[in-house]
This record gives structure tokens, C-alpha cells and sequence, in this order.
């Protein structure tokens, strides 16, 4: 999670920095007399483009370097879990039905500490209600799981 923030913040000031060149560029041309000659305005050119150059470098730069770190849409990871259902029971608390492989598990998880309350084959239960509450649906879920129907 360190790791993510910090990369974040590493590319938003990249970013601020890049976005930040053609600005200060921006300034100093208007401060300048305009050019009368043709060596002014081709120097006046140079620079700019030049400039334009630098920026496209760094954002080449930055991207090669996101992804050097491993920062990805979230939409493309690929995980070894997945969440099926989560209901929150405080601030800080929450229970957690997580499919691991071919396996449920039911976690309690805390600030500190995530516990395994409960496992079960996958698709042992039948989630496809047409409840579409989402804490009704979950606590059907936990209903089913303490019932003796369920064999772990």
C-alpha cells in the first residue's frame, strides 16, 4: 500500500514539473521584445520546439517509469482471489466472503488481524437471488453457512 502512495505521489510531481516547462516557457517568451530578424525568430523557434521536446521526453519518461514500478489499471491484475460479498460491521470492521481457488472463505477482518471464520467448496451456495440488497443477500449468505446443511 506504501509502495502505491508513494508511486503516486512521485507522478503527480512529475507530472506538476512537466506540466510546469511550457508555462515557464510561456513566460519568458512574453517578456522578451518581439523579434525583428530572422536569427531572433528562428532562435525563438528552436527554443520552443526544443521545449515541446523536453516534454514529450518526460512523459515518455514518466510512463516508461510507471511501469518499470508496476503501477497498472486496476482493471488489468489479475489475482490469485477474488471478492464475492463484503459487509461492513464497524468503522474498521468487516466480514469478507473471498474465493481462493476452489475454495470460500468466510474472513473477519480487523485493523489488526483478518481470521478465517468459516470454509467451504465453491459454489457450495447459491448466490443468485433476486434480492438486490446487498446486506439482505449477505446475511442469507451467513445464515446458510451457520445452518448444518452446509458441509465444510
Amino acid at each position: 500500500m506504501a509502495k502505491n502512495t508513494r508511486s503516486k505521489s512521485l507522478s503527480a510531481t512529475l507530472l506538476f514539473m512537466a506540466s510546469a516547462l511550457p508555462a515557464m516557457a510561456f513566460a519568458q517568451a512574453a517578456t522578451t521584445p518581439l523579434a525583428t530578424d530572422a536569427t531572433s525568430y528562428s532562435g525563438h523557434l528552436l527554443q520552443t520546439t526544443l521545449a515541446l521536446l523536453l516534454v514529450l521526453c518526460l512523459i515518455i519518461g514518466l510512463a516508461w517509469a510507471l511501469k518499470r514500478m508496476g503501477v497498472t489499471p486496476s482493471g488489468k491484475r489479475q489475482s490469485f482471489y477474488k471478492f464475492i460479498a463484503i459487509q461492513h460491521l464497524g468503522p474498521k470492521e468487516k466480514i469478507a466472503l473471498v474465493e481462493l481457488g476452489d475454495t470460500w472463505l468466510v474472513l473477519g477482518i480487523t485493523p489488526h488481524s483478518i481470521n478465517t471464520l468459516h470454509s467451504m467448496p465453491k459454489d457450495s451456495l447459491d448466490l443468485h437471488t433476486n434480492n438486490t440488497n446487498a446486506a439482505v443477500t449477505f446475511a442469507k449468505l451467513l445464515e446458510r453457512i451457520k445452518s448444518p446443511q452446509v458441509k465444510s
